[in-house]
């Protein structure tokens, strides 16, 4: 795969790394699969931090 500057032009630029994200976190879950009441829980908790970071956004009031 060849290097990426910040400034590329490339159209797909945006999706790769969220598509080399979901595949590490897909790969990290797999590794987990002999525990996957731990692993269950920590896909809860990391969706629940995500959402609280959220919606605590969203709650802040805009800057004048």
């Amino acid at each position: 795969m060849a290097a990426i500057r910040a400034g590329s032009k490339d159209p797909s630029f945006a999706i790769r790394p969220a598509m080399s994200f979901l595949r590490l976190y897909a790969r990290v879950l797999a590794q987990l699969a002999p525990v996957k009441r731990r692993a269950g829980a920590l896909v809860v908790a990391n969706l629940a931090l995500a959402v609280a970071q959220f919606l605590n956004r969203e709650r802040e009031p805009a800057a004048p």
